[in-house]
């Protein structure tokens, strides 16, 4: 009785499906390392022109309180207006931001 073994084509073709998965499974890796790399040189662009941005229109802010009569007791208020002019005139934007301090121990 002869033993059942594999033939070298089988090998072969075995082999052969094994390296391309392989070669796949490593074309991904490094597509994903690359990816994160530029998602990350992405992000800390617009860190930093956010930081830009802030520094900039941080200096032109002013705060101005409302009356404390006006507002419920523990609720403050704030505005900041940024003011700037370009071709199409002079603009304005407010925020106008109500803070409530939290309870201690909460």
């Amino acid at each position: 009785m002869r033993k059942r073994a594999f033939t070298l084509a089988e090998v072969m073709v075995a082999i052969a499906f094994i390296s391309i998965a392989l070669f796949a499974y490593v074309s991904l890796q490094i597509r994903l390392m690359y990816s994160t790399f530029k998602l990350e040189v992405h992000q800390m662009k617009c860190e930093q022109a956010g930081s830009a941005l802030a520094t900039a229109a941080g200096s032109g802010r002013t705060s101005t309180p409302a009356p404390a009569a006006n507002l419920p007791a523990g609720l403050s208020h704030d505005a900041q207006t940024q003011t700037w002019t370009d071709r199409n005139g002079s603009h304005t934007y407010t925020i106008d931001t109500y803070v409530r301090p939290e309870l201690p121990g909460w």
